[in-house]
């Protein structure tokens, strides 16, 4: 096992691939103090969760493989997110240029 190649923290959508979980369920132990945001997450804009505890809560040490898996999983979202962001840059270039061009008239 390459432990060492396994991340310290996961964000909450990795960690719920991992457990096989929905997001309720990761927010209802974190409520109730069974696991906790990292620390260092309190500055940035994004959640973290321990590595340590998503293995408490699985019940076993996460592997490169599990993360892979995860990774993998994830990838249709990650695809829709990217195609929504293209097409919101995109319509806010539409915007610009029609900006431009209507102070630019006479």
């Amino acid at each position: 096992m390459h432990t060492d190649l396994v991340p310290a923290t996961f964000t909450p959508a990795v960690a719920c691939r991992i457990l096989n979980c929905d997001r309720a369920f990761l927010e209802d132990v974190l409520a109730r103090g069974v696991i906790h945001m990292d620390i260092i997450a309190a500055s940035v804009s994004r959640s973290l969760i321990a590595r340590a505890d998503v293995e408490k809560l699985a019940g076993r040490q996460i592997t490169i493989e599990d993360v892979a898996e995860a990774w993998h999983r994830g990838y249709g979202r990650r695809q829709i997110n990217r195609r929504y962001y293209v097409k919101r840059m995109l319509a806010k270039a539409v915007r610009a240029a029609n900006m431009c061009a209507v102070e630019a008239a006479p």
